[in-house]
């Protein structure tokens, strides 16, 4: 069996760990379909620090053949590395100032299947999901050739994110099993020490 995984790494994760109890000061990112995409990168200012949730397309095999996937990331950055990854297209700033209680890291795996026998698997990430006192910001991510970031806020904002089959056409699906697993971090945390 095939199988290419571009989770959100450890190192990831763990960066996303250290955020839970600080305040989520503002979110930082392009218009580029509306108020509620962005395009590659949506900066997040955690108690005046400054990270990129960053999507970007990277050869990597996709069922068996290689093909442009998007590769979700979480790093450190800095103010003066935020800029719009479009020309004509400012930067949009929304205040936030909001203790981050946990953070929700959904994953997907699609397999798709020869008959019984999975003969290829591709584990991503979804959504990343801060949840605040009474609201969520949510950033998701998709379909698997985009390099699209969806932003939600709300007391409901997870419940916007599409299915995990919603990438395969119906005449498809007979082929594939999807499975989607939402991870809290705190509670990651917690295990590990944190």
């Amino acid at each position: 069996m095939g199988m290419t995984d571009t989770r959100l790494t450890y190192d990831e994760k763990s960066l996303l760990a250290h955020m839970v109890g600080k305040t989520l000061d503002e979110l930082v990112h392009d218009k580029y379909i509306g108020p509620h995409t962005s395009y590659m990168s949506v900066w997040i200012v955690v108690d005046g620090d400054v990270f990129d949730v960053h999507c970007e397309v990277e050869p990597r095999s996709h069922f068996g053949e290689v093909d442009d996937v998007a590769v979700v990331s979480v790093r450190p950055s800095g103010r003066e590395a935020m800029q719009s990854h479009l020309a004509g297209h400012p930067l949009s700033t929304e205040r936030i100032s909001r203790i981050i209680c946990d953070i929700k890291v959904v994953e997907d795996t699609q397999e798709m299947l020869n008959g019984d026998e999975v003969e290829h698997a591709f584990a991503f990430t979804s959504a990343i999901i801060f949840e605040l006192d009474g609201s969520e910001v949510m950033l998701a991510f998709g379909p698997w050739f985009s390099e699209d970031i969806g932003i939600e806020r709300g007391p409901h904002a997870s419940s916007k994110l599409p299915a995990a089959i919603d990438d395969i056409s119906e005449e498809d699906r007979q082929w594939y099993r999807v499975n989607r697993q939402a991870s809290s971090i705190r509670e990651r945390g917690e295990e590990h020490g944190g």
